[in-house]
């Protein structure tokens, strides 16, 4: 039996595949596969996906898209918001990129009022993290935050505390977290269903506060973390009540300082027990040795 044709699809059908292919094919490769083609990115549908870390903004990219479109200048900021235009304010996610200017970032909030999906990537400066807490506001329907760092961690999930009432999930991988990031996240999001943690160094003592205080999570991932044994009974218990909880591949860290003739090993709430000079030595969480 022979296939069907892409041209033979539907409009409606058509915008559902091709809103799935990126900013860039969007840009430089679908619209001059065919009439059809060309006038399914021209919905908006099409641009509900705006993901700017899949662009880098760099000089051949400038260059493929000025000669694609016979223009003679193209900065970040006319770039972005010549992106966000298309989308007719109907993103549901949002990637915001790193490379952008102020002026693109604060057009890019205003003018994406639907965003469910938030990615904060690593690479984003300072400068810009800075001012993301103020513009949470922005986006009132935000379901879904993924942070790249905990930088300003504290205050966006302030702001999505008051701005944001169908906020269920946050990601922050390969970060520190200490009591301060672990105190913001049973205080200011409570109730929050979906936590992934992957790759991140925290203390057993936070991760129980974390299961102790978000007593509605459904979805807790602490894959590939440091600081914590993946046997713990007490962070095994209380994780009983999540109803997924992703726990493999911890990583036992610890350091030794010498101070004097005094040894000491810290192990990060494991308990260790060992033989130097003769003495029998079993401490939790620090073990000082004669040395």
């Amino acid at each position: 039996m022979e296939g069907g044709k892409w041209e033979d699809l539907t409009m409606d059908v058509l915008v559902n595949v091709l809103e799935r292919v990126g900013i860039e094919s969007l840009l430089l490769s679908i619209p001059f596969v065919c009439k059809s083609w060309y006038k399914a990115t021209l919905r908006s549908e099409c641009w509900r996906r705006l993901d700017f870390s899949e662009i880098s903004f760099n000089f051949h990219f400038v260059l493929r898209v000025m000669d694609t479109y016979h223009i003679h200048n193209l900065h970040a900021t006319r770039f972005v918001k010549s992106v966000v235009k298309r989308s007719n304010r109907s993103a549901t996610l949002l990637t915001i990129p790193s490379w952008g200017t102020e002026e693109a970032l604060l057009y890019v909030a205003r003018e994406s009022p639907d965003v469910r999906l938030l990615v904060l990537p690593y690479d984003l400066s300072c400068d810009h993290m800075i001012k993301i807490p103020n513009l949470i506001s922005n986006w009132k329907n935000l379901e879904t935050v993924q942070i790249g760092s905990c930088f300003q961690m504290q205050e966006v999930l302030a702001q999505i505390s008051n701005n944001c009432k169908n906020f269920f999930a946050l990601t922050i991988t390969k970060a520190s977290i200490g009591s301060t990031e672990a105190s913001a996240i049973v205080n200011l999001v409570p109730n929050i269903r979906y936590l992934d943690l992957r790759h991140a160094w925290m203390d057993r003592s936070f991760v129980v506060t974390i299961l102790e205080g978000c007593k509605k999570l459904e979805y807790f991932d602490i894959r590939h973390c440091t600081g914590f044994r993946e046997g713990d009974l007490e962070i095994l218990n209380l994780a009983a009540n999540v109803r997924k909880v992703q726990t493999r591949g911890f990583k036992v860290v610890f350091t030794v300082i010498k101070i004097v003739d005094v040894l000491i090993v810290r192990m990060n709430s494991i308990t260790l027990t060992c033989l130097i000079n003769g003495c029998l030595v079993t401490r939790n969480p620090y073990l000082i040795l004669l040395y």
